[in-house]
């Protein structure tokens, strides 16, 4: 777990998502005492994970129809490398390598 709480589950006002070997968790899924549910779907950390993010990110905007596949792995690059910044981590990101780019730091 490297610490991370982010936005990435729409609460808006307040961290709503926290890392955990690498994946993403809603930190407001959880029980009566806050055992955090799997949702079984690999969300990568930007912060752990950053290529995979970029790839997870670039294929949730690909389901828009106006996107094409360099305007959205564009947009991904860019929503990693900002919240990396905000963080104080500063450095370019590998791009993930064509095929399914949710696949990569893990394997």
């Amino acid at each position: 777990m490297c610490d991370y709480q982010g936005y990435e589950f729409g609460a808006g006002h307040y961290p709503d998502s926290v890392c955990i070997e690498g994946r993403l968790f809603d930190a407001d899924a959880c029980d009566g005492d806050g055992n955090l549910y799997d949702n079984e779907e690999d969300i990568p950390c930007p912060m752990c994970r950053p290529t995979d993010a970029v790839g997870y990110c670039a294929d949730q905007n690909s389901f828009f129809d106006d996107f094409d596949p360099t305007e959205a792995l564009a947009i991904a690059m860019s929503l990693v490398t900002d919240i990396r910044a905000n963080r104080g981590v500063i450095g370019p990101i590998q791009p993930p390598k064509g095929g399914d780019c949710t696949k990569g730091e893990r394997e």
